[in-house]
């Protein structure tokens, strides 16, 4: 793949960039993975408003999620020129064709994939549209890991929160009942719950 900073004058009919995004039904967006040519502008230009004029992305979940589809399947190059989208934000970074896929990640977040050429590079074609279909299945499965990872991150964050927050005394132990090494036994003290005696 061609550095994703080349410009549109030495763009061969290859070169792409991509980004792959995380969207709360097309609400709060977060960028998972992406080419050199989404610097920090661009990207929080992206997450302010323009995913929420994002045709490409609203197209890419009516065609169905995890089916695979080209951008002029969405809209017409022509029109796609016109578009906000086009003319105030994708310009600048050089995206105008477009294969790509929106899927499933939980219940609540769809993930989204973006390979994208210039204006002066060839449209993508079957074929391309073809060869991401045979990974979109793998990306779906690394993000649906991913959260569950997440999740399991955050579970005993919060369990120890609640911990702290009790009103009575917890003693972790190891083996062989004293408290493990790094634990002052002289700071875990018994409280009482508020309005109990004795």
């Amino acid at each position: 793949m061609q550095n994703a900073n080349t410009s549109s004058a030495n763009t061969s009919s290859r070169a792409t960039e991509f980004a792959v995004i995380l969207s709360a039904a097309l609400g709060a967006a977060a960028f998972l993975s992406h080419t050199a040519n989404y610097d920090k502008k661009a990207l929080k230009e992206y997450r302010d408003h323009f995913h929420s004029v994002d045709v490409y992305a609203a197209g890419g979940i009516r065609h169905g999620l995890g089916a695979p589809v080209l951008g002029q399947e969405i809209i017409s190059p022509r029109a796609y020129a016109e578009t906000e989208l086009y003319r105030d934000w994708s310009r600048k970074l050089e995206i105008f064709y477009l294969v790509g896929a929106t899927f499933a990640v939980t219940p609540s977040e769809i993930g989204m994939l973006g390979i994208h050429r210039s204006q002066n590079a060839a449209a993508f074609n079957e074929d391309d549209k073809r060869l991401v279909g045979c990974f979109l299945p793998h990306l779906q499965r690394a993000m649906q890991i991913r959260h569950r990872l997440a999740e399991a991150r955050i579970a005993p964050d919060a369990a120890l929160a609640a911990l702290e927050r009790s009103a009575i005394a917890t003693i972790v132990a190891a083996r062989h009942r004293r408290a493990p090494s790094g634990i002052d036994p002289r700071h875990c003290r018994h409280r009482r719950r508020a309005g109990r005696h004795g």
